[in-house]
């Protein structure tokens, strides 16, 4: 994750809706930011800002009663993001993370609170995806090599790696305390930090003073509350990100909207296109068959499901949204050049797949 930060601000004030798009890294949405309260004689401001944070794009918009209001409550939002980089980087050997996954076999080690949240809530993702989600794959990612060029690792070293990559490799004790069970396990943030840090930023938001909603992309993650929900989410087609294929109608209330497959960091490797998303009962990287997107309440879950029901498979991820309604999936794949999409829970009624040439930019 980088911790270089650009910033750009555009900000607008009176009745006029303020139309901000959003590109995901396979979503695409509208944020058509309206505040309920706009008097004619007290405007509110709508204020976006632009920033590389947790070594990707992000954008953040704020509906505040003024100016400054809405530019401390950016700034907020933006110290919470960095604080989570700090926090879960793996890039870096001084962050928590990487302390925890340096730690000896059999020793407690204390946890701050952000991170034991953090970690208690991703092996509730763990369990509710049957352990296709698994945050204990820094081992396998390592192999992989997907922060690089990409590899493929020796059978015997993969072997030897899926074992320390399984539930059980870490174990959270009580007085937020976490022990690393099996040598070698390392806990790996590349399939919930985008969503812990836009949690943590959406509840620095919320405390702000004369925030009336906010909206955040986190390369290719949208998180919202208020004044600044989008009404529809446009899916892009899994192999051409600059193509829509699909919309939903997102949920009324507040949430997050995560999309996990191909994209932009997808690689070849002995002529098999994979994805950056790791199975952790085989150990590989998952073969490239489409998309799947996830919204629910929280980022940080919206996060970990998109990547566990990636790793399930089209078919299994779409039986697994049908079995949990209360959250949304559309699962979207690609089968001889066609495609096949599969709404699902709260996306069921409000899904639909473009034809040729409906597609928006």
């Amino acid at each position: 994750m980088s911790a270089h930060v650009n910033h750009t601000l555009q900000i607008s004030s009176g009745h006029a809706a303020a139309t901000v798009w959003v590109r995901l890294a396979l979503v695409a949405l509208v944020l058509i930011i309206i505040d309920p309260f706009a008097r004619a004689d007290n405007p509110p401001v709508r204020l976006l800002r632009k920033l590389v944070v947790m070594g990707t794009e992000c954008s953040v918009a704020v509906v505040a009663v003024d100016r400054g209001r809405a530019l401390a409550a950016s700034e907020a939002a933006v110290e919470a993001l960095r604080a989570a980089e700090d926090r879960l980087t793996s890039w870096r050997a001084d962050s928590e993370l990487m302390r925890l996954n340096r730690s000896p076999v059999g020793v407690d080690v204390a946890l701050s609170e952000p991170l034991s949240v953090e970690l208690a809530a991703a092996w509730r993702c763990r369990e509710a995806t049957g352990g296709a989600f698994e945050p204990a794959i820094g081992m396998l990612t390592e192999l992989w090599d997907l922060r690089g060029a990409g590899a493929r690792p020796d059978p015997r070293a993969l072997a030897k790696a899926s074992l320390s990559s399984r539930q059980g490799a870490f174990v959270l004790r009580a007085a937020r305390t976490a022990r690393r069970v099996v040598d070698g396990a390392a806990l790996d943030a590349g399939g919930f930090g985008k969503g812990a840090g836009l949690d943590r930023a959406l509840e620095a938001l919320h405390a702000a003073p004369g925030v009336s909603g906010a909206a955040l992309d986190l390369g290719g993650q949208l998180a919202y509350f208020g004044a600044a929900h989008p009404t529809e989410a446009f899916i892009a087609n899994p192999r051409s990100r600059d193509r829509v294929v699909a919309v939903v109608a997102v949920p009324e209330e507040s949430g997050s909207v995560s999309t996990s497959g191909a994209g932009p960091r997808s690689r070849r490797i002995g002529g098999e296109p994979l994805t950056q998303v790791i199975d952790p009962e085989t150990g590989s990287a998952v073969r490239e068959y489409g998309s799947v997107t996830v919204w629910a309440p929280s980022a940080l879950m919206a996060d970990c499901l998109s990547t566990g029901l990636y790793a399930l498979g089209a078919d299994e991820a779409a039986r697994w949204g049908r079995r949990h309604p209360e959250f949304g999936v559309a699962v979207i794949e690609i089968n001889g050049g066609q495609l096949r999409l599969t709404p699902t829970g709260r996306f069921e009624r409000t899904t639909s797949l473009l034809s040729p040439g409906e597609g928006k930019p």
